[in-house]
């Protein structure tokens, strides 16, 4: 996880291609990386809105989730409330499922049944008439890059059974050494 601390955090950056083929373990212990042709900037106010959704609190204030959703073309001003409430109750359940590793101290990426949680909710999404006949682009094109790499290397760590401690200490920790490290 550390590996997306400074990227995104500090350099509001991501390699949005995180698969084997594109990494280098090397053995001093440190990571190459190939193939930068798929490298997105952050826009600020994006990155903003977008790690707002990992806030419980925010979450739980419905008109402060709806001004986010809007922020991040989840919602969209000719959607009546019907249309809101149904795709912020879909939104929801997503980000959910997104952000539980960074909700517990310590995540098992080698558990099959959040994988399975995960693939089943899309085969779920991909089915509602609801979704298949919206007129209207769901989500900014900036979430994209962003829920590619984070799937991307949850896919990685999941192929390597990892077990990784996901505190919000350790990850602060972990931006800390390795911003310190690049500065040196």
């Amino acid at each position: 996880m550390g590996l997306l601390s400074i990227p995104v955090h500090h350099l509001r950056t991501v390699h949005a291609d995180p698969h084997p083929g594109n990494f280098l373990l090397r053995e001093d212990g440190t990571v190459g990386i190939f193939d930068f042709g798929c490298v997105k900037e952050i826009p600020e106010d994006f990155y903003v809105n977008y790690f707002h959704l990992t806030d419980k609190d925010i979450l739980a204030d419905e008109t402060r989730r709806r001004q986010i959703y809007a922020q991040l073309e989840m919602i969209h001003p000719s959607d009546t409330e019907e249309d809101i409430v149904f795709f912020s109750g879909l939104f929801q359940e997503m980000i959910r499922m997104l952000t539980l590793p960074f909700t517990v101290a310590h995540f098992d990426f080698g558990d099959e049944a959040y994988f399975n949680e995960i693939y089943a909710y899309m085969d779920y999404l991909y089915n509602l008439k609801e979704v298949r006949d919206s007129k209207v682009a769901r989500g900014s094109r900036h979430s994209l890059y962003i829920n590619r790499t984070y799937f991307g290397l949850y896919s990685l760590l999941s192929d390597l059974k990892a077990q990784v401690n996901t505190s919000r200490e350790r990850i602060e920790e972990l931006g800390r050494q390795e911003w310190n490290s690049d500065l040196r």
